[in-house]
């Protein structure tokens, strides 16, 4: 009987903490509480002192947000009725902001 070869078997890519932090720019104490609460991807320990995340999972969830962030849009803001300070010449070539 022939062994199983698992060469062509696709290893997963962990990722260290200070991956991470170069994709993700926020704090490492950020990024456990989003663990803890489930909104971050969970660290995988990977032996007595080390872990790490699979870089899948990372780079999924850095999809999300990128395209929860595309799906907002700005809010309109009506000149006319706008309380910031220069709005109104900003539109001022319409005479019906007048």
């Amino acid at each position: 009987m022939k062994p199983i070869s698992f060469s062509h078997t696709p290893q997963p890519e962990f990722l260290s903490y200070e991956q991470v932090l170069e994709m993700c720019p926020i704090s490492r104490q950020t990024i456990e509480r989003m663990v803890k609460a489930g909104h971050f991807p969970r660290k995988a320990k990977l032996s007595a002192r080390r872990v790490g995340f699979l870089k899948s999972e990372v780079d999924d969830w850095i999809a999300q947000r990128m395209g929860a962030h595309r799906q907002t849009r700005a809010p309109i803001v009506d000149p006319k009725h706008s309380n910031i300070k220069g709005l109104h010449n900003i539109f001022s070539r319409d005479p019906n902001l007048e």
